[in-house]
């Protein structure tokens, strides 16, 4: 039971991903002077509890209607009581919704409900753009910059730009719910934007158990993004727990000035085409002009570009310069750290157990 409405009805459009409704507001909640006074405040009032009976009643969100209109004819009536009857076609004999008279009655306002809700997505989409870009001046993909439905409006971006993102956003806009990770690592701003103006009608059903349950989720989407940008299985990250707490427990190592000072120029690095691995790389080839940096990349089934192209667009893609030389100085080697030997031919991996590292 919705109590800020008397009535309403449904209708959707093939063509169309959400539905839309009209409805007969409840003027013993709002009188028809705050609804002429106030009727975007009231719709987004009445939305707000439409979307909250909803997903209490298990609907899914495409199911819930993503906008409204009042029906005027009826609440302008001045008859002794607002509401749908087979006297003002609204309902049959039977007393059943006249699905019919509504189809064709309300066909311009339904037409202007997804008109409306399309503008507002596009502003949103836009606004998205506006705020990222100046935010994180982070370039968007030239060739999809429509952000509909059918086309994929997105960016490359890295696990702690995942995380930026979000917090800028969910502050800019002023939710009261995080945005989902891996919404921003898709980084599809259709999705955001539909997600931004679809979540502020339902974030007041959130619990503190629900809460509870999205922090977790949260947390383990933000692990597997993080795996993913580094290039990792998520099988190894036991493993590579084990390993950093016996590091930590080791003694450590001490070397004199003399003897760093007598080691070679070579550096065995892994991730170099997630966000921390490129700018180690980078890093590394601008302090020292000897330094040789070995990179083992996994090949990604999702790229046709080669581990010697991932290295160099991963670069690019965080604005570092491949300066002169470098090329040079970065060995690449087609490796899988979940493998034997690091997955590296056999001969390979005997050269590289020679070579002295710094």
């Amino acid at each position: 039971q919705v109590n800020s409405i008397s009535a309403i009805y449904i209708t959707g459009n093939s063509n169309q991903s959400f539905v839309v409704a009209i409805v007969l507001p409840n003027l013993n909640v709002f009188d028809v002077k705050t609804l002429k006074e106030n009727e975007n405040e009231v719709k987004t009032e009445i939305l707000k509890e439409i979307n909250q009976v909803g997903i209490k009643n298990g609907l899914r969100l495409f199911e819930i209607p993503k906008a409204i209109d009042f029906d005027w004819e009826v609440i302008e009536a001045n008859e002794a009581e607002v509401r749908w009857t087979p006297n003002n076609e609204r309902l049959t004999g039977n007393n059943k919704l006249n699905r019919s008279f509504f189809k064709n009655h309300f066909k311009k306002a339904i037409q202007a409900m997804y008109v409306q809700w399309h503008e507002k997505l596009n502003y949103t989409q836009n606004a998205i753009k506006q705020i990222i870009g100046d935010k994180t001046n982070i370039e968007w993909n030239s060739t999809d910059m429509n952000g509909g439905e059918e086309e994929e409006d997105y960016v490359l971006v890295d696990s702690l730009t995942t995380i930026r993102i979000a917090s800028i956003l969910k502050q800019e806009f002023n939710l009261k719910e995080d945005i989902p990770l891996e919404l921003v690592s898709k980084a599809n701003i259709h999705h955001i934007a539909q997600f931004i103006e679809e979540g502020s009608n339902h974030s007041d059903t959130t619990n503190s158990s629900t809460s509870t349950s999205t922090n977790k989720t949260t947390l383990k989407t933000l692990q597997n993004i993080i795996v993913q940008d580094l290039d990792l299985d998520p099988s190894m990250l036991s493993n590579l727990k084990q390993q950093q707490q016996q590091q930590l427990n080791a003694t450590p190592l001490n070397y004199s000035n003399e003897e760093l000072k007598d080691n070679n120029h070579n550096v065995l690095l892994t991730g170099a085409t997630g966000f921390l691995g490129a700018h180690l790389l980078h890093e590394l080839l601008s302090k020292d002009e000897k330094n040789i940096v070995y990179c083992i990349v996994r090949v990604s089934p999702n790229s046709s570009s080669s581990v010697e192209e991932r290295i160099e667009e991963s670069l690019k893609r965080y604005k570092l310069d491949m300066k002169s030389g470098f090329k040079d100085r970065i060995k690449v080697i087609q490796g899988d750290l979940r493998k034997k030997n690091f997955g590296i031919e056999e001969n390979q991996y005997k050269d590289l157990t020679r070579v002295r590292w710094d």
